[in-house]
């Protein structure tokens, strides 16, 4: 195990400079001038030079990618040309918020996932397993930011039941019971497609491990049918169950997440990382993108390791 963990953090390395690159190249080939956002398209020419030279924008790509990466390994991210604060400490504390959230919509994702896929499987060709097969077809169907505009309308402008957005209201307080009722409707939106996928793979690998003989055996044994689902069968198939939710975590943190944030006014990296876009705001652009991909890997790494530990024959192997 130490030496997978040695070997899968060494891999991280050039992943991380491979994306680095990909990204700093691509947002500087992108059209548009960050210059223009920040001082507008009449400011003087003199103005414009010295804003180009402050941010070093006037020398070569390479040259800016080198110190751009030298700058980060040194834990300097830059300025925001936009907000005029280090990208750093902007970015921690977006993430927290994020990690609220995508925490929020993963608990859901994997409750009601795992829920619906086991029942799917033991109630196969019946009319809650159809039903269950429908839901996860209209999740997987529609994308989030239509159902975040619909969940708002229904929600929010109709029943009034939920705020439309927002970490918490304009009172000023942040409590707890606030921040919740703001957290509902985005982590549901954001889980609603993590659920349906990993309700499928439940199912999948549930139907397997239930055609196997030992399942047969078990019930000849005289064993409850809950004691054979959840404590044979859901175990037997818990490996795969774990390995597609750790990938759906990681696609609500640079995925759906980035939809839901937008939509709702989550102040957090998905938001961010829109504001950065329109503005141009290059260094923050790259710091977001940078941090994200840094979590998705990991997590990925983590995911790996608990296959490996739930799983013994990979661990054997």
């Amino acid at each position: 195990m130490i030496a997978l963990l040695v070997r899968r953090t060494l891999f991280l390395i050039p992943v991380l400079l491979g994306g680095s690159a990909i990204v700093f190249f691509l947002i500087h080939s992108a059209p548009g001038d960050p210059i223009d956002a920040l001082m507008g398209m009449y400011a003087s020419p003199e103005a414009r030079e010295a804003l180009r030279i402050k941010y070093g924008l006037n020398d070569p790509l390479l040259a800016q990618y080198f110190r751009w990466l030298g700058l980060v390994l040194q834990g300097d991210w830059g300025m925001s040309i936009q907000q005029r604060v280090p990208v750093l400490p902007l970015v921690l504390e977006k993430f927290w918020i994020t990690i609220l959230l995508t925490s929020a919509a993963s608990l859901f994702a994997a409750i009601v996932g795992i829920s619906a896929g086991i029942i799917s499987a033991v109630k196969q060709n019946s009319w809650i397993d159809h039903l269950i097969l429908i839901l996860s077809v209209f999740a997987l169907s529609m994308p989030p930011y239509w159902l975040g505009l619909i969940a708002i309308f229904v929600f929010s402008v109709q029943l009034g039941w939920l705020p439309t957005g927002g970490l918490y209201s304009f009172s000023g307080q942040m409590e707890l019971f606030d921040v919740l009722k703001h957290l509902i409707m985005p982590a549901i939106v954001a889980g609603l497609t993590p659920a349906a996928i990993i309700a499928r793979v439940t199912r999948a690998a549930m139907l397997e491990v239930l055609k196997l003989d030992f399942m047969t055996a078990l019930r000849a044994k005289g064993l409850r049918e809950r004691t054979i689902v959840l404590g044979h069968a859901f175990r037997n198939a818990l490996p795969t169950v774990v390995s597609m939710t750790g990938l759906q975590i990681g696609y609500l943190i640079l995925g759906a997440a980035l939809f839901v944030e937008i939509i709702f006014s989550w102040p957090g990296l998905g938001l961010e990382i829109y504001k950065s876009v329109v503005g141009r705001d290059m260094p923050m652009m790259l710091g977001l993108v940078l941090f994200s991909t840094f979590i998705f890997v990991v997590l990925n790494l983590a995911v790996d390791i608990i296959y490996r530990v739930i799983n013994p024959r990979v661990r054997e192997a």
